[in-house]
């Protein structure tokens, strides 16, 4: 699978360098294109991922919403770091930065029920 993504991602970037001479916006959306095909060439393995978490909590009794607040947390993560990513070949660098304040303000926000969780148990130790 890795020579896959290799390939595809050296094909866009050797067709957005040619491109991009002639038409700037195309050469883009190559760069674009490439990177929603690697995304979907990875589904599998990521819902593989996704189950793998959900028979790892079931095996070791971890409850249900902390494992799906993980995948939550991860999906974010990954997400606004590619859109990010596109945002920075697309020249918008601010935008880019946005993006990434956007997904860990949206990270902590679903983190806040289990943070708080944990200074109660915390608390309640000590």
């Amino acid at each position: 699978m890795i020579y896959k993504i290799m390939g595809i991602g050296l094909v866009a970037v050797f067709l957005s360098l040619t491109i991009k001479k002639t038409n700037k916006e195309a050469a883009s959306l190559v760069s674009i294109l490439a990177g929603v095909i690697i995304v979907i060439l990875l589904m599998p393995y990521i819902r593989e991922i996704i189950e793998n978490l959900k028979a790892f909590s079931a095996q070791n009794n971890i409850p249900n919403n902390y494992i799906k607040l993980l995948i939550k947390v991860l999906g974010i993560g990954f997400l606004s770091e590619f859109c990010a990513s596109v945002a920075k070949d697309a020249g918008e660098n601010t935008i880019a930065q946005k993006i990434q304040f956007g997904g860990k303000v949206l990270i902590m926000v679903l983190a806040m029920p289990l943070f708080n969780t944990l200074i109660t148990i915390i608390t309640d130790l000590l």
